[in-house]
């Protein structure tokens, strides 16, 4: 039976939720030696977790099992600490829906200058006060 068809009978369905610190050797990097550097850490509202490096976007992890269930949860981004220009976009300090795609960047553009954030991630169930998933994002931008 499926997610939608067990929703629809009322079924309870088991989701599970994870969250993966990016940091030490995991941190997401962008080094260049002239331009922008450019960095990102995407939590999707299809139920995945992206980062941006320079133009290439990839995947990390599944955020939400099963990906239809992914709605029903919101993300909490706190500002731990900054270097340089910090965070460029992105909101921290408030629950934000999972109904859309949650984007946090650092960029830096000036030579010899580093761009940081470090970012502590929560997720829980809407309307609930319960943390399911915690993670710790670095985010470094850096024109060499």
């Amino acid at each position: 039976m499926s997610g939608i068809q067990m929703a629809l009978l009322g079924v309870a369905q088991n989701v599970t939720i994870v969250l993966t610190s990016q940091t030490g050797l995991n941190s997401i990097v962008d080094q260049v030696g002239s331009g922008t550097a450019t960095v990102s850490y995407q939590i999707a509202s299809n139920g995945k977790v992206f980062k941006t490096i320079g133009a290439t976007t990839t995947e990390i992890e599944q955020w939400c099992t099963p990906t239809s269930a992914a709605g029903n949860y919101e993300v909490f981004a706190t500002l731990n600490s900054s270097t340089g220009s910090g965070l460029a976009s992105g909101t921290t300090g408030a629950w934000l829906a999972l109904t859309s795609n949650r984007t946090w960047t650092v960029n830096e553009s000036t030579s010899g200058n580093l761009s940081g954030a470090e970012l502590g991630m929560q997720i829980r169930k809407v309307g609930t006060g319960t943390v399911l998933a915690t993670a710790t994002i670095n985010l470094e931008a850096e024109v060499l």
